[in-house]
């Protein structure tokens, strides 16, 4: 027990200081579960940034199968990680992170979770049609003025609405608002890799909708960042 405790204190040391994978080690080994877990959840979005999925999925399946099934932030983040590699088991996470998030009535987290998995379908590029569900679910959500935790989380979830409904609903009302919003978002203070992701999905639907005009001012912004 003094052991563990010492690891534990050990591993908050190193966590403080920036080393991450040394610090979640230490939590394993003393079996400081919670503390794992908000290593997690703080450091997730930041790992995928660096291409590190592979690490993030790693990390959770570490954890106890019973912490990860009462957290359905930890579902997301996994499902999340598994979007370029395995859709269909992405999409089985995220769908139940949604339930989750539903049920404690969690907007954001919703939002997310449907944003996540329009983009397991954009990845397969397979087919389309399963999309109208989650247009429909997130459609009154996006309706309803949310406060956005930041402006990326806002950004990811235009961009993912823009081709859903690009894809499968192009009369639909939203994607002229995502359009304009993801425009507008692309010039404020975003990571460049989203910038560019955003820009590319513009150009799709300039060049599917003939807007010339679009295109060139998204250009201008977007040669820079490359």
């Amino acid at each position: 027990e003094q052991r563990r405790a010492l690891q534990h204190r050990a591993g908050q040391l190193l966590d403080a200081r920036g080393h991450l994978e040394a610090a979640f080690d230490l939590f394993c080994q003393a079996q400081a579960w919670r503390a794992a877990e908000a290593l997690i959840l703080r450091q997730a979005s930041w790992l995928l940034g660096q291409g590190r999925g592979e690490t993030l999925r790693g990390w959770i399946v570490l954890l106890p199968p019973s912490c990860v099934e009462a957290n359905a932030w930890l579902r997301y983040w996994l499902g999340v990680s598994l979007v370029q590699v395995d859709q269909i088991q992405a999409r089985a996470q995220l769908e139940d992170a949604f339930d989750a998030f539903r049920i404690s009535g969690d907007t954001v987290g919703q939002m997310r979770s449907i944003s996540s998995i329009i983009d397991t379908y954009f990845f397969e590029w397979s087919h389309w049609r399963p999309l109208d569900r989650w247009i429909e679910a997130l459609e009154p959500l996006m309706l309803a003025s949310p406060t956005y935790p930041s402006g990326e989380i806002e950004f990811d979830i235009h961009c993912s609405m823009l081709i859903a409904t690009l894809y499968r609903c192009p009369g639909h009302p939203l994607l002229k608002v995502c359009v304009e919003r993801v425009a507008s978002l692309l010039e404020t203070d975003l990571d460049v890799n989203r910038k560019v992701v955003g820009a590319t999905l513009l150009l799709t639907f300039c060049n599917l909708a003939s807007r010339p005009d679009l295109a060139q001012h998204i250009v201008t912004i977007a040669e820079p960042l490359l």
